[in-house]
């Protein structure tokens, strides 16, 4: 008899139990039977390995509480869901026997029916940590990537600000000085006076265009006194009502680059919102509370994002380095916008 023939015999239809559980015995993942009462009725050699619990120990001897330990409560609402006849799928951090880490699993729970009955469920669970390794390596490099975008951007406004500061506004300011001399020495009032305001307004204007490119303000006053300040002038420049509510605690306690991209988001959306159409009421809620950042932008139109504009692009790329999310909510003629951010780090 040829050794494959042997193999094909050993494994004939009458001994396919055996070959069903050598292979369970031979995967990484965790293979389980447990009845409705808990209690279980099959493990694979896996359990060795994650709960450093042998075969002999759990089958017909162990319930799941006594196995998962203080994972039970965290469990617990899988285990009902999968004993009323609903798959369940979730990840779950295991510690190591030894206490040296955990292992990162994603577990599956299927109920086993009979006669339209949960008598019990089946129980696959995977090490997963390779997998959350490589997603945190992935995320990382793409928080990074957003930081340096970030960065990059607020550095060229910062060098447009100079120039402006340091070369436009100074030969205005110039300019002013020397008209105003001219207008004493010459006494054409009119005409000198015309170019002095003149002057003025635009010295005006480029100071605002500063302070939006780069608000050094935040670094004086804080966030929330530079964004009421903002808002104030944007209401009385471009004549509309502009209102601005804060809630929370601490939140001048995070660092400064949080705080400009706050600003930045809140400067932008309300571009946003000015650039949507007939918009003459825009109300604005900055509230702060563990970490949270929820920005809401009520106004009394609708509100088109534009994914291809600058301003679309500002905001999503902050949104997305602080892992938060953009909703937007039409009810008749008001928009609900909703920025949600999370900050974790504090300075």
């Amino acid at each position: 008899m040829t050794k494959k023939k042997a193999i094909f015999e050993k494994y004939a239809s009458n001994n396919l139990g055996e070959l069903a559980i050598r292979i369970s015995d031979h995967i990484d993942a965790m293979l389980a039977y447990w009845d409705k009462d808990l209690v279980c009725r099959y493990a694979n050699s896996a359990y060795v390995n994650w709960f450093n619990k042998s075969k002999e120990q759990m089958i017909n001897n162990m319930r799941i509480d006594e196995l998962l330990g203080p994972l039970y409560e965290k469990n617990l609402p899988y285990i009902h869901a999968v004993l009323l006849g609903q798959k369940q799928l979730f990840e779950r951090e295991i510690p190591l026997p030894d206490g040296s880490g955990v292992r990162h699993s994603l577990a599956t729970y299927i109920p086993d029916i009979d006669s339209g009955e949960v008598i019990g469920f089946f129980v696959h669970v995977a090490d997963v940590t390779s997998l959350k390794e490589l997603e945190k390596k992935i995320n990382t490099a793409k928080r990074d990537t957003l930081q340096m975008i970030i960065e990059t951007e607020e550095t060229e406004k910062r060098q447009v600000v100079e120039i402006l500061r340091e070369s436009v506004n100074q030969t205005l300011a110039a300019s002013k000085m020397e008209i105003e001399r001219r207008r004493k020495e010459e006494g054409n009032i009119n005409m000198y006076t015309n170019l002095s305001s003149n002057l003025s307004e635009i010295i005006g204007q480029l100071n605002h265009l500063c302070e939006n490119l780069s608000p050094t303000e935040i670094d004086l006053l804080g966030l929330i006194e530079s964004v009421e300040h903002y808002i104030a002038r944007l209401s009385k420049q471009h004549q509309k009502k502009i209102s601005f509510c804060f809630r929370g605690n601490n939140i001048e306690n995070i660092g400064l680059k949080d705080k400009y991209a706050i600003f930045r988001i809140l400067q932008n959306c309300i571009t946003i919102c000015f650039d949507s159409g007939d918009i003459n009421n825009i109300e604005v809620s900055l509230k702060y509370t563990e970490s949270q950042v929820i920005i809401k932008f009520v106004t009394d139109n609708k509100i088109e994002l534009n994914k291809d504009s600058k301003e679309y692009h500002t905001i999503a790329s902050r949104v997305d380095y602080y892992s938060g999310k953009i909703s937007k909510t039409i009810n008749q003629s008001q928009t609900l916008l909703i920025i949600e951010l999370f900050i974790t780090e504090m300075r």
